[in-house]
């Protein structure tokens, strides 16, 4: 039964229009007002086409404000109104508009009418004109019968002959004609196969045909050619299905195939409406397709509300320099668009701000969007007592570059911008009323500000003003700012402002002078004031201007990264301290799941705390791609330690006064994938029950991956060798018993290895349970009894017997049981062992196993020659092995060549590039020519960086950073250029344990490739993971087996050595062998005697005691007595991450002596 929707296209005061289809018309002979727009209280439908349009109170026909039509790019431009649902074909009706310019002389003006034709020709008919007088209303009247089978129809008012510089208002616009209710479908679903596109149309210059070629669902499917733009693609009205406010479903298969395209290929769905005067795009969803395997992109969403005028569209993913692959041709299939029935929240559940109400502000930020749906202010109302606007209160919301050259052009004074607050009217409005405290956010940023508010006239073709005219625009920008708050939303409490937001850059820096509009990262507030004297200054208006009790701020990411929180405490924090102008700093706290260590956060909480400043955390979320229950569960344990870390901090005197998630719910979270509280139906995740009772435990799901094999002996035992031992537990800790599993489509093996047996005489066994359903609830599969000892067991889940039905990709339950440990259900298997059977109506519950194919294999030599990282190919590297670097994850251009070897203390990885084009055009070290080394030391392939994980990038000039903040002192590199590119080469040190021969390590490299040396990257070249997510995953690393004796200790030295503009540092590295690769290091040394630095007690002090303090802060291992005494570095007779750090700026001279306090 379909959900039909019965509309009234009417109503008074305001245009109150809907982009709805004429799927039923019921006519009605009465003549009534159908439309009657006077813009009072916002844009109705109107949007600017070829021109800009704003409300404008300084004019007006009736009532208080018009619209204002401006920035006209030809003679056409004009404000246009999509009249769909409004007027019918085939019917007549009355259309009148006031419109009045300013200038001198006469002007013609004119309504038109744009039409589609049964044919899909468009037509443009003129229903009135009338000739104005400079300064004078005129109105244009005329009638105007649609022809029949015209759709789509568009009102626009013009100015035809008048210059493009020409603006003008209109005002009152009218329709007087027969009412007609308009019937909604609640569905449309598009096969393709009657021999139709079924309403599906080219965007831009694409072109759409039918294809049977390949079909997600029966024979046909939309092949998309013609792509010339990224924004080329397939589109739909979705005028029969959709309405302001609404919550939907909207998403379509893709496929493509093509040999000159990589393997992996980006695909998003897409939202065009009309809103605000302006066309809106909204990403519905994003995905990354497989070459010639179909792929869902879709997603839910909620219609703003206001909206009209709606069109979906599918092209590839965005791409800041889009390449051939991103215009590539493809197939859709199976589209489907759905109105749902609005989400509701949980009444009864816990509230999150009662929960924490003895401790700090919980809060949430959102956006206009997100509050369209009345699930989203029933979440607000619930659970938090701060709001902070997402992006309705950033400067490029508020400025009004229409208003601020109106104002110039009247008054002659360029010294005070305009603002507008309609964005962000309702959230204000919904905060006042609900008596819901409001963070500010955000007064000075480089980002999302427009380059006009930096430019003479507010022109953006304008020349930069100087220092002393910004001064003067930012105290009238903040003041006009905080009065206009303060008169129009007077219930609003205001208890907090971010007044500068990310002054410091990435590697803890003053940020490079420019547009951030042009080069990301770029402030055109260091561009005009040519150093950081600008904060000062912002913070000195907002404490003059603030309401009484707001409390001022510095907000940024990657506040607790020790370099940038560095220079954020020296270079913006203490001046501010000083002259008493702030109150608090905001962590922004945008963090993975392995980044920042709580001990990390907790230190650079502490730092800011100690500056007599109040902390609040902003914009809290936690990177997690998967929605996995397994990753999900972690995902909980990573909030619930955080949480037990906030609660710590306010324990201890911290005046940690709010924390604040940034987003509602996963579907709309600015950084995609599943990273809230909340999931997209509003409903609460295992992360919500962890985070209200942070003492409760959250349960633990095992992992693990099984790879393919062929069927034969050989590749069983080569997909075992590079798999993760999984050990099983029993209740009172971990065992030596562990099992690997690989399968076929025959079967899947699963090999025990150490299997126990029971010293009391019970009869020993192993089994496997497992299932390949939803329910995670295991079946008998395999087992085998066990009598003496064994160096392991193969159980086997075959086809014949067990329903064994594998897909590459997919994921199977399962759980191994040896007496009374388990994988995952200890508890079942506790039971069975000590009562012979199995607990009434209990199935253990499994583990998952996700079945992949095998990733590329290498093997790693280890060296017995001293290796120099100096960018030089060192004897050593003569027969090391190579792997080639050439399988494009994006485009295609430079490729290189890698060869690895090893010792005890370092894994080395020597890239040569080929690359004729060498680029460090971006400020973005990710879009330089640069090579990436992933490296996975315990070959976990997580979805997120465990500790032993890191990502090491380079550029030719020797430049490293690493991803989340991480220190670049934890890798040493060197480079050279070629004539064919350049050399990169890299040593790691370990971090678990000495290196040792048979070890699997997850390893893979990268080359990033500025190939036109715009500052763009246009290629990325892999050996393995093709996903584009190694920097945050390390489950599509290839694997590399160290091969070696293992025996011999070597003396390494490790030069760090490059030419030009870089230094020249010479160290030596001993191999040393005091810490074992479990949990403790052995005690030597002289008594009494404190070689402060010296962790590893080899009577030095090198990078190699900087990794061994780390792993101990880190609770890898443990210390002795004496170690800890070395360790001590900043002699405060503890052991923290601040020791760690002043170990780092001893051995990157910084500092130059130990015991230090810095």
């Amino acid at each position: 039964m379909k959900f039909k929707k019965l509309m009234a296209a009417v109503t008074t005061g305001v245009l109150a229009v809907t982009s709805l289809s004429l799927s039923g018309l019921i006519g009605s002979a009465e003549v009534q007002e159908l439309m009657n727009d006077t813009f009072e209280s916002g844009y109705g439908a109107w949007k600017g086409v070829g021109s800009s349009l704003s409300l404008s109170t300084e004019q007006a026909h009736n009532g208080g404000t018009s619209l204002y039509c401006y920035d006209r790019t030809a003679n056409w431009g004009a404000p246009r109104c999509s009249l769909t649902g409004i007027v019918a074909a085939g019917q007549s009706y009355e259309i009148s508009a006031s419109a009045m310019y300013e200038g001198s002389g006469q002007q013609n003006m004119a309504i038109k009418m744009i039409y589609t034709d049964a044919n899909g020709t468009d037509h443009y008919d003129q229903v009135a004109a009338a000739q104005a007088t400079a300064g004078q209303w005129v109105e244009i009247k005329g009638n105007y019968t649609v022809p029949s089978g015209a759709t789509d129809m568009i009102l626009y008012v013009e100015m035809p002959s008048a210059n493009t510089d020409q603006t003008y208002y209109i005002d009152d616009v009218v329709i007087k004609g027969e009412k007609t209710e308009i019937q909604l479908d609640d569905k449309f679903e598009s096969d393709f196969d009657n021999n139709s596109t079924q309403k599906w149309n080219g965007r831009g210059s694409a072109k759409v045909e039918l294809s049977t070629k390949y079909a997600h669902s029966g024979t046909t499917s939309l092949y998309v050619s013609g792509r010339t733009q990224l924004w080329n693609g397939a589109t739909r009205s979705l005028s029969d299905i959709m309405e302001a406010g609404g919550y939907y479903k909207v998403g379509t298969y893709v496929l493509y195939d093509g040999d000159q395209y990589s393997d992996t290929q980006k695909f998003s769905i897409n939202l065009q409406y009309d809103l605000n005067g302006k066309e809106n795009y909204y990403t519905i969803a994003t995905e990354t397709a497989n070459k010639g395997e179909w792929k869902y992109v879709g997603s839910e969403f909620t219609v703003p509300e206001g909206a009209t005028n709606f069109y979906t569209y599918v092209q590839t993913g965005y791409t800041s320099a889009p390449k051939e692959q991103d215009l590539m041709n493809f197939y859709m299939d199976d589209a489907v668009g759905e109105h749902l029935p609005d989400p509701a929240i949980q009444d009864d559940i816990a509230s999150l701000k009662d929960a924490y109400s003895d401790y700090f502000k919980i809060g949430c930020s959102c956006t206009s969007s997100e509050f369209a749906q009345g699930a989203t202010k029933d979440l607000i109302k619930k659970h938090y007592n701060s709001l902070t606007l997402g992006n309705e209160l950033k400067p490029d919301s508020v400025l009004d570059q229409a208003l601020s050259q109106k104002y110039v052009a009247e008054t002659g004074d360029d010294t005070m911008p305009q603002i507008s607050l309609n964005e962000a009217d309702e959230m204000l409005k919904f905060a006042g009323e609900n008596k819901i405290p409001v963070r500010g956010h955000v007064l000075v940023w480089h980002s999302q500000t427009p380059d006009w508010f930096f430019k003479e006239n507010f022109d953006p073709n304008g020349a930069w003003v100087s220092k002393d005219k910004m001064t003067k625009r930012l105290e009238n920008y903040i003041k006009t700012v905080m009065e206009t708050l303060k008169t129009d939303y007077p219930d609003v409490e205001f208890y907090a402002w971010d007044v500068v937001n990310e002054a410091a850059s990435d590697a803890g820096t003053i940020r490079d002078a420019g547009s951030n509009n042009e080069v990301d990262g770029q402030s055109a507030w260091v561009k005009v004031y040519g150093d950081q004297s600008y904060i000062p200054l912002a913070f000195e208006f907002a404490k003059k201007y603030a309401p009484a009790g707001c409390k001022l701020f510095y907000n940024d990411y990657n506040e607790y990264s020790p370099n940038k929180q560095a220079y954020i405490i020296s270079d913006i924090l203490k001046p501010l301290v000083e002259k008493n102008l702030i109150d608090g700093v905001g962590m922004q706290s945008h963090i993975s799941m392995s980044y920042p260590t709580i001990d990390l956060y907790k230190s650079a909480m502490q730092q800011y705390a100690d500056l007599g400043l109040e902390v609040q955390v902003t914009e809290l979320d936690v990177s997690e791609k998967s929605n996995e229950y397994a990753n999900q569960l972690a995902l909980a344990q990573r909030y619930q330690d955080v949480f037990k870390m906030y609660k710590e901090m306010k324990d201890s005197g911290v005046n940690l006064s709010a924390v604040v998630l940034w987003g509602i719910t996963d579907s709309t979270s600015w950084i995609g994938g599943y990273p809230l509280l909340f999931d997209k139906d509003y409903q609460a995740k295992p992360s919500y029950y962890a985070v209200i009772d942070t003492d409760s435990e959250v349960e633990k799901l095992q992992t693990m991956t099984a790879y393919r094999y062929d069927g034969t002996d050989a590749d069983l035992e080569r997909a075992l060798e590079i798999g993760t031992a999984q050990y099983l537990s029993t209740k009172t800790g971990s065992t030596g018993t562990y099992f690997k599993a690989a399968w076929s489509d025959e079967n899947m093996v699963v090999r025990v290895y150490n299997p126990a047996v029971s010293a009391d005489g019970k009869n020993s066994y192993v089994e496997i349970f497992g299932n390949q359903l939803d329910s995670m609830g295991g079946f008998p599969i395999d087992d085998q009894t066990i009598t003496s000892a064994m160096e392991y067991v193969d159980l086997k889940w075959e086809s014949s017997s067990n329903d064994w039905n594998p897909k590459s990709g997919s994921t199977v339950h399962l759980d191994v049981f040896n007496n009374n440990a388990a994988w995952n259900c200890i508890d079942v298997a506790d039971y069975v062992f000590n009562n012979s059977d199995v607990p009434s109506g209990a199935l253990p519950k499994c583990g998952i196993v996700t079945l992949a194919e095998q990733p590329k294999y290498a093997e790693a030599t280890k060296t017995e020659t001293p290796i120099t990282i100096d960018g030089d190919i060192d004897a050593a590297w003569a027969d090391a092995n190579t792997i080639d670097v050439n399988t494009y994850s994006m485009g295609n251009g430079a490729t290189a060549v890698s060869k690895m070897l090893w010792d005890e203390n370092y894994f080395y990885v020597l890239t040569e590039v080929t690359d004729p084009v060498l680029s460090v055009a971006s400020a973005n070290a990710y879009e330089q020519d640069t090579v990436e080394v992933f490296f996975d030391e315990n070959n976990h392939k997580t979805s997120s960086y465990e500790s032993d994980d890191i990502q090491c990038r380079i550029n030719y000039e020797n430049d490293k950073t690493v991803t989340d903040g991480r220190s670049t002192d934890a890798f040493l590199s060197g480079t050279k250029k070629t004539d064919k590119g350049y050399i990169v080469e890299v040593a790691i040190p370990y971090t678990i344990g000495s290196f040792h021969a048979d070890q699997i390590v997850g390893f893979d490299v990268q080359v990033n490739d500025d190939g036109t040396g715009d500052g763009k990257r246009t290629s990325m070249a892999n050996w393995n993971d093709l996903t584009g997510q190694g920097y945050i995953n390390t489950s599509g690393f290839g694997v590399l087996k160290l091969v070696g004796d293992g025996t011999v200790t070597t003396d390494t030295t490790v030069t760090t050595t490059t030419t030009g503009t870089t230094s020249t540092t010479t160290e030596t590295v001993t191999s040393a062998t005091t810490s074992d690769s479990s949990t403790n290091t052995s005690e030597s040394g002289e008594s009494g005697l404190t070689l402060y630095g010296d962790v590893n007690m080899d009577s030095r002090v090198d990078i190699t005691d900087a990794v061994l303090l780390n792993k101990a802060v880190a609770n890898v291992v443990t210390l002795g007595s004496t170690q800890k005494k070395n360790a001590d570095c900043d002699a405060d007779s503890e052991i923290s991450g601040n020791d760690a750090v002043v170990l780092l700026k001893f051995l990157v001279s910084i500092i130059h002596t130990l015991p230090s306090a810095e």
